[in-house]
């Protein structure tokens, strides 16, 4: 007889089944949810690292209409070595948006400055997978640990890149989306998509004046007189104006940003993290 290292059940060890993503040798029951990703995505049978609150929510700018928006990131398979191959899955539900991403595009993501992807190492909620091989666990906290450096790796790409989302937006004011047309139609515009437009300069402010210290302290808000944004209370020449204005505060920041120098170190290192789980996942436990 043999016992579940999951729940401790005794069996015969015939009937015994091993995870079909790790190898682990469990009871059937355990072995059928041994490894599965706890939001509702198909990773088609490979291991998730860890998973990230994102948007709105972790901004404190989410609302009753707000849904819940979460980044999941996982270790690649064989086959997506073999193949050279990113997988990537995208679930869209009612009250939740999940995206799946391989962890090694955390590596160019982060180092080219992409906000989107850099706030989730400061999620409000961020977990860990527990069932991960103490090694990968280690090398991942030992990442996740690095966040403070990482958010300031590449200041001049992340003042270009937030420039540029921002200019991205604003030009988009009037397309409206298939969830947005509603506002379009009630106010002119897209106004949730000037509040992202109005973020992003405010965020290149805030950040700054934290000497890119507090990367967390610049995309939180206690103060929710931003949200007037999302709801509508200015007109479109309102909002363009004040755009204008704020815009006024940011190019001077231009040359701070881009004095600071490029972390290619920090870069270096990512990579070698993100190989070593890999590796570790791939050759070291077979």
């Amino acid at each position: 007889m043999e016992f579940c290292p999951e729940c401790g059940i005794t069996e015969s060890e015939s009937n015994f089944v091993s995870c079909n993503i790790c190898g682990l040798y469990l009871c059937p029951s355990c072995a059928d949810k041994h490894c599965k990703v706890d939001l509702d995505i198909d990773l088609e049978d490979r291991i998730w690292l860890f998973e990230s609150l994102v948007g709105s929510h972790n901004y404190n700018l989410n609302d009753e209409d707000s849904d819940e928006d979460y980044k999941v990131f996982f270790l690649p398979n064989f086959d997506d070595l073999y193949n050279s191959k990113n997988y990537y899955n995208k679930i869209i539900n009612e009250d939740m948006d999940i995206e799946a991403h391989d962890i090694r595009k955390v590596i160019d993501l982060w180092f080219k400055a992409n906000i989107n992807f850099l706030e989730v190492l400061f999620s409000e909620e961020l977990k860990i997978n527990p069932e991960l091989d103490v090694f990968i666990t280690d090398y991942l906290e030992i990442l996740i640990g690095m966040k403070d450096e990482i958010a300031k790796m590449n200041l001049s790409y992340l003042y270009d890149a937030c420039l540029g989302m921002h200019n991205e937006k604003m030009s988009k004011l009037q397309d409206g989306t298939s969830t947005t047309q509603f506002l379009v139609e009630k106010y002119g515009y897209d106004t949730k998509q000037a509040l992202h437009a109005y973020r992003l300069l405010d965020f290149l402010d805030r950040f700054h004046k934290t000497d890119f210290e507090d990367f967390k302290g610049a995309i939180w808000y206690e103060d929710l007189e931003i949200l007037n944004f999302k709801y509508g209370k200015y007109s479109l020449d309102e909002f363009k104006g004040i755009i204008k204005e704020k815009k006024k505060e940011i190019i001077p920041l231009e040359k701070e940003y881009k004095n600071n120098k490029i972390d290619e170190d920090l870069k270096i290192e990512i990579e070698d993290i993100v190989k070593r789980m890999v590796k570790e996942h791939i050759v070291d436990r077979r």
